[in-house]
């Protein structure tokens, strides 16, 4: 039940965390920094800010220097291989990967969603569309 993952992952405290691009923290946050905030918190890994990316820089930017240290911290997996705590990076129409958030269960995954303004767990079938990969941080290979 994804209710049960849910609980055991203890996110109930993100839900409704507004959408503030660059945010870290409970008072908002972007996609990344909620799984930023997420890994620190959750699972006491520390992950680089990236908060040093230019203002008026694009998320695709954002997202690139994740990727740069993806294959460093990050190994990508399979659709079929993921897991609670894994990451998980989508395109946007543009095609440039421009959100990421935490998979939670075997369909679901916690987001903050600009669209929404907020944190909140959405299909991953309903977003497969725009799906670019799944990674795994190394601490928890």
């Amino acid at each position: 039940q994804p209710t049960s993952i849910l609980l055991k992952m203890n996110i109930e405290k993100y839900l409704g965390i507004p959408f503030k691009k660059k945010g870290r923290g409970f008072d908002g946050c972007d996609c990344y920094g909620l799984v930023w905030l997420f890994y620190r918190n959750e699972l006491g890994i520390e992950l680089p800010d990236y908060r040093m990316v230019d203002s008026d820089s694009t998320d695709a930017q954002l997202n690139a220097a994740f990727l740069e240290n993806a294959y460093r911290d990050w190994a990508p997996i399979e659709f079929e291989d993921r897991r609670p705590y894994d990451g998980i990076m989508l395109n946007t129409g543009c095609g440039d990967i421009r959100h990421c958030g935490i998979v939670i269960s075997d369909d679901r995954f916690l987001h903050a969603w600009r669209e929404a303004n907020q944190v909140m767990p959405s299909s991953i079938l309903k977003f497969k569309h725009s799906f670019h990969g799944l990674y795994r941080h190394k601490d928890l290979a």
